[in-house]
C-alpha cells in the first residue's frame, strides 16, 4: 500500500508510515510481496530502492531487486547485526 499523503501516518500496528512511501508486508503464510513496475518508453534508466523495516521491533527478513526474473539485488534486514535498511541503485 502507498502513503499519498504529504505527512506521516500514525498506524494501529504500532508504526508512523512516512509520507509518499510503499508499504509491504508478506502473507499470512510467508508469501512475498511484490512491487512490478513498467518503464513507460524503452531505452535506459536508474531503478533505486530503500528497504527499511517499520515495526517497533525490528524484524528479521529478505528483500529482493529482479529484472525478467534474475535477481539484481538482495540484502537481509536486520540479521545478525546487520542494519534495518537496505538500499540499491543501478543503471
Amino acid at each position: 500500500m502507498f502513503n499519498p499523503q504529504a505527512e506521516l501516518i500514525q498506524t494501529p500496528f504500532g508504526f508512523a508510515w512516512p509520507a509518499h512511501r510503499m508499504c509491504l508486508h508478506p502473507g499470512a503464510s510467508g508469501e512475498f510481496s511484490v512491487v512490478r513496475w513498467t518503464a513507460p518508453v524503452s531505452g535506459s534508466c536508474t531503478v533505486k530502492a530503500m528497504f527499511t523495516g517499520m515495526s517497533t521491533t525490528p524484524a528479521i527478513t529478505d528483500v529482493h531487486v529482479l529484472h525478467q526474473g534474475s535477481s539484481l539485488f538482495h540484502g537481509w534486514l536486520n540479521l545478525k547485526g546487520l542494519p534495518n535498511t537496505a538500499t540499491f541503485s543501478q543503471q
